[in-house]
C-alpha cells in the first residue's frame, strides 16, 4: 500500500477503521488460541502505525511488546503508542536466537522478497514452543488491488494462498496450529458478521479476503 495513503485517511477511513477492528479481532483470537500470556515477549513484524500490536499489547497486558518496520516514516507515529520500535528489515531480525515468545505479521508477506528466508528468521528469534500468526489478504484482492493502484505493483513478491502458505510455514520447522479466512467485505454492513458466519458454515470461505495461519516453532 501506498505509505501516504495509509497514513493520511487512516483516521477518517472506514474501510481502513473496519478492517483494523476484523483483523485485531482475528490477532486476539489466534493469540487466546496460542495461551499467549502477560509475560510473553511479542514481536509484530512489519508494525506499521502500531495499532494492532497496541490492541494486543491491551488485550493480554503484555509486558514486553516491539514494534519492528523498515520504514522510519511508519516509526514516527508508532512511537507515540508502542515504547519499543526497531527499523530494522524482517529479513534480518537484530534480536539473540529464542528471545522472542510470539511474532504476529499482518498484511506484509505479500511485500517480503524471500518467504523463505523471513521463516528462518522467525524461527530462529522464537523461543522452542514459540508462537507466529501471519495474515495478509489473498492473492485475487491483492492482484485487483494493484490493477486499481492501491498497491505499488514492484512492491508485490509473494502471493501465496492459505494452502500455500501453511505448507511453507510448516516445512520452515513450525507446527501447524490454525489457519483460517475470514473478512467477507473490505466494509461493514448490517449482518455482516451473521454473514460471514453462515458463508462458513455452507463450507465458502474461500470467498474470504483475508487468510491467517498461526503455529508454533517446533523444538
Amino acid at each position: 500500500m501506498r505509505r501516504d495513503t495509509y497514513l493520511d485517511d487512516r483516521e477518517t477511513s472506514t474501510i481502513k477503521f473496519y478492517g483494523h477492528q476484523r483483523r485485531a479481532g482475528v490477532l486476539v483470537e489466534q493469540c487466546r488460541i496460542l495461551g499467549v500470556s502477560e509475560g510473553d515477549r511479542i514481536l509484530d513484524i512489519g508494525a506499521a502505525d502500531g495499532r494492532l500490536l497496541t490492541c494486543l499489547a491491551g488485550e493480554f497486558r503484555l509486558e514486553t511488546a516491539i514494534a519492528l518496520d523498515i520504514d522510519f516514516d511508519y516509526l514516527k507515529w508508532t512511537k507515540a503508542i508502542v515504547p519499543l520500535c526497531v527499523q530494522a528489515d524482517g529479513l534480518c531480525l537484530p534480536f539473540p536466537d529464542r528471545s522472542i515468545d510470539l511474532i504476529t505479521c499482518t498484511s506484509l508477506l505479500k511485500h517480503i522478497t524471500d518467504t523463505a528466508e523471513f521463516l528462518d528468521e522467525c524461527r530462529r528469534v522464537l523461543m522452542p514452543g514459540g508462537g507466529l500468526i501471519i495474515s495478509d489478504v489473498v492473492p485475487a484482492v491483492v492482484r485487483t488491488g494493484v490493477r486499481l493502484g492501491y498497491f505499488l505493483r514492484g512492491s508485490i513478491h509473494s502471493l501465496l494462498s492459505l494452502s500455500e502458505l501453511a505448507s511453507q510455514i510448516h516445512d520452515s520447522g513450525f507446527t501447524i496450529v490454525n489457519k483460517d479466512r475470514f473478512m467477507i467485505s473490505p466494509f461493514p454492513f448490517p449482518g455482516c458478521f451473521l454473514l460471514e458466519n453462515c458463508v462458513r458454515k455452507l463450507g465458502l470461505k474461500w470467498i474470504m479476503l483475508n487468510h491467517v495461519v498461526t503455529a508454533v516453532r517446533k523444538l
